[in-house]
């Protein structure tokens, strides 16, 4: 798996995409729960799911250097455990975690129908795997894949079919982006037209700062999308067009 990763400190525009993926578990982990965050880079995601009442989690992760970056950042939360995880390999019992995550990670591995079952055995009967990864229709429409740490991407209806192999009930959603859906008037038009105006070449190099002052002008939030901004659809049409594939899966 490659070292692309997602920094926390880091202003981003990626930065609400990111974090939806980890709201979106919240509704489906309890109290008591033991959770999984699969390649869990720097923490933040895992941190995250550690703010759910009485669950313990645990991160885990290929890169030494990352999770020792880890263990000192969140040093002082119990709930949470850093820990070295193949994901081809977990070293965990059968039947362990009720809940796990993995997000932007099965396109990095060659191995990946290995990770599917491994994620499939250490999942409680009853339990909910929660797992993203780009969309190759968007993110590589002429079938060579742009992204170079990515060993493979997958559309819609193979990674439905990879991941029934091993789970008893698949929805794939798109993660689509909301901020102007539905949205009419003047302001949002506005938004929206300098929002993509931003992000070209030589422009998206004006200060964020600049860049949310004149965006909260018109419809009062920053430049870079917040979690707020998206929502996961199952509408095949929309699903199609999103840059990011989200299945929830369920093993009976």
């Amino acid at each position: 798996m490659s070292l692309e990763r997602q920094e926390h400190s880091e202003v981003s525009p990626w930065w609400g995409e990111h974090t939806h993926r980890y709201f979106e578990v919240f509704k489906y982990i309890n109290k008591g729960n033991l959770v999984l965050d699969l390649a869990c880079g720097n923490g933040y995601g895992t941190n995250i799911l550690g703010s759910v009442s009485g669950v313990k989690v645990v991160g885990g992760d290929i890169s030494e250097q990352t999770l020792a970056l880890c263990k000192n950042r969140y040093s002082k939360n119990e709930k949470l455990e850093f820990k070295f995880l193949d994901a081809t390999k977990i070293d965990y019992p059968d039947s362990y975690f009720d809940v796990i995550a993995s997000f932007e990670t099965i396109e990095h591995t060659t191995q990946y129908l290995q990770m599917v079952k491994e994620l499939s055995r250490v999942l409680k009967k009853g339990g909910v795997l929660l797992l993203s990864t780009p969309n190759s229709k968007v993110t590589s429409p002429n079938g060579k894949i742009i992204n170079p740490y990515h060993t493979q991407e997958f559309n819609s209806s193979e990674l439905e079919q990879l991941l029934k192999q091993s789970f008893d009930s698949v929805i794939v959603y798109g993660q689509e982006y909301i901020r102007y859906k539905n949205k009419t008037g003047f302001k949002y038009t506005i938004a929206k037209f300098f929002e993509n105006l931003f992000y070209k070449r030589g422009l998206r190099k004006i200060p964020i700062s600049i860049q949310d002052a004149f965006i909260n002008t018109f419809i009062r939030t920053t430049m870079y999308p917040t979690d707020k901004d998206f929502c996961l659809t199952d509408d095949r049409d929309l699903r199609e067009a999103c840059n990011v594939l989200y299945a929830i899966c369920h093993k009976f």
